[in-house]
Formats: structure tokens, sequence, C-alpha cells
């Protein structure tokens, strides 16, 4: 890793929301950061999912060969964001048969996933209040408050 890629920093951020059981019929209670938290515990790294539409891989891997590629999982509890910033390893649009790095509320679900991330611990907690939108240099909680979508490639 080059020292300019140690400077420059970028961010996905994921706007998570409650965990929905569709054969129970209620939401999951678990909070999704300390379910991924958990697996971390027992393994090197976890599979953290982002449901729905599939990320463009190249664009993933190429801001990650040249930043310091962040994954920031946003909750919001209690009408107030939570989130947490982990280091992505790879993006994946499937994970390897067997894999039992990630958080159980995925089990059943894989086919509502687009794209799989590969995530560790990071020393760096970025804040939701320092980071701007790239595509549009809005601050990000601006344009979370204004935008349906539920990531945003970010820059400090």
């Amino acid at each position: 890793m080059t020292d300019a890629k140690v400077a420059a920093k970028s961010f996905l951020v994921v706007r998570i929301g409650k965990v929905y059981d569709v054969s129970a019929k209620s939401y999951i209670s678990q909070d999704p950061i300390l379910e991924v938290d958990k697996v971390l515990q027992n393994f090197e790294s976890c599979l953290f999912a982002k449901f729905g539409k599939k990320l463009n891989l190249n664009k993933i891997q190429e801001l990650s060969d040249k930043t310091e590629l962040h994954l920031v999982v946003v909750s919001n509890v209690d009408s107030r964001y939570v989130s947490k910033t982990y280091m992505i390893k790879k993006a994946l649009n499937d994970i390897t048969p067997g894999a039992r790095n990630y958080p159980p509320y995925y089990q059943g679900k894989e086919g509502f996933i687009g794209t799989w991330f590969e995530v560790i611990h990071s020393s760096f907690q970025a804040s939701l209040a320092d980071l701007y939108v790239a595509s549009s240099y809005k601050k990000l909680l601006t344009s979370m408050a204004s935008s349906m979508s539920s990531f945003f490639f970010c820059k400090l």
C-alpha cells in the first residue's frame, strides 16, 4: 500500500433498516452492526450484504486500488443515525458455498442480495457529518435526508 493510498480514504455508505423476516412476518430484533461485530469476534472477516441492485464491482475495485476503501454501515435508531466503519477487503456478487462468516439473518435470503462485502475491523471511524457525496460534493447527511438511495460513495 502506497503512502498516497494510506492518505486517501473513500467510503461506501450503506443505509440499513430493520431486518424483516418474511416467513415470520415480523422484524428481527438484532442490530445489524452488532451482528457484524459478533461475526468478527469469531472470524477474521465478515461478509456484509447489500440487498437489491448489484453494485459495479469494477468501480469498487478501482476505488480500492486508489484509496483505502471503507464501508460505513448506517442505521436509524430512535430518529438518530448510528454508524460503524469497517475496512473493505473485497466486494463479491456471490459468496463461496459453505461460507459461515456472516450474520445468521442472511440465511435463506441470499437470492435478494446484490453485493457482498468482505469486511474487517477499522481503526478509523468516519463521522457522518464529515462525509461528502463524491458525485455531488453535497454533505452526506443532507443527501440522506432528501434521497431514498440505500448507498452513497463518499469522501472526507
